[in-house]
């Protein structure tokens, strides 16, 4: 793995303060790692905006979100977030069963 030079800003008042560290290419490239970036923003704007058509399309995304956790974070890196997927997707899944019938109701009026 190749490591690269990059600069990082401090954050110092002024927002002058450049310096440098090193960043590994794994850090660059994540999105080699996870081919269809998805995060809880895009989700909360999509919600925000009115995109999902039904709760299939939401569940498909915050599957999405696991699984790019998994794959991200499979070599140790930051060990505690798949964990955090699953938890979220576990969550997800009750909260659609338990308002499955006013989430079937309120698709009924979107049109297709």
């Amino acid at each position: 793995m190749k490591v690269k030079f990059s600069p990082v800003r401090n954050n110092d008042r002024r927002g002058r303060n450049v310096r440098s560290r090193y960043v590994s290419d794994f850090e660059m490239n994540g999105a080699d790692y996870a081919p269809q970036p998805n995060d809880a923003k895009k989700e909360r704007d999509k919600v925000r905006k009115i995109e999902y058509r039904n709760h299939e399309q939401f569940r498909h995304d915050v599957w999405q979100i696991q699984l790019n956790a998994h794959l991200y974070n499979n070599n140790g890196r930051n060990p505690g977030i798949p964990p955090l997927a699953d938890q979220l997707l576990e969550i997800c899944d009750c909260l659609l069963e338990d308002y499955g019938d006013q989430l079937a109701e309120a698709e009924k009026g979107i049109d297709r």
